[in-house]
């Protein structure tokens, strides 16, 4: 028996958590790659009806989701979000339906100065903390204010520990 578990049976432990939010990054990524290897294909890309390097897909509700390998900041995402310099962005979706933008991003700067800095700003910025969780070389946020939150999931590289990556998300209900 899991001794992390014991006595506390289908309770999910910290390794769990950081494992599942572990499993969604990787999986947005490779959505993300998948997007990217696709250019043009969908409803957007090649025909012009949306940017190099993006997918569209339509949803049963007729809203949209927009999967984006362009490397700019989403000009959807609120311009006082800290974008500090030498963090790139990899990826990017948008869902019309959730009002949701979710951005994928890497950095060398050190771990702790990136959760510093989204940590001090979801606090200036008036967002009330739902949840967080920080372990060695993860940090989870999520925050809402109104109709809006704000998330954010990063880690640190666990071989070199040098590079932090994650995702930023922002969401207003439309």
């Amino acid at each position: 028996m899991d001794k992390n578990r014991e006595g506390n049976e289908g309770i999910p432990t910290r390794a769990d958590r950081k494992a599942k939010a572990g499993i969604g990054i990787a999986a947005f990524a490779l959505a993300i790659t998948l997007v990217g290897c696709s250019a043009g294909g969908g409803e957007g890309g090649a025909n012009g009806t949306e940017a190099e390097g993006t997918s569209v897909v339509k949803n049963a509700d007729g809203g949209k989701t927009v999967l984006s390998s362009v490397k700019e900041w989403p000009k959807e995402l609120p311009a006082d979000v800290p974008r500090p310099d030498g963090m790139t962005v990899t990826a990017s979706v948008k869902s019309e339906t959730t009002g949701t933008i979710t951005v994928a991003v890497e950095t060398s700067r050190p771990f702790d100065e990136i959760v510093r800095l989204y940590r001090d700003y979801a606090e200036k910025t008036g967002y009330r903390q739902v949840n967080e969780m920080k372990d060695d070389g993860y940090f989870m946020y999520t925050g809402s204010k109104g109709a809006e939150t704000f998330s954010v999931m990063i880690q640190l590289d666990q071989e070199g520990r040098k590079k932090v990556t994650g995702a930023i998300v922002y969401g207003k209900k439309p």
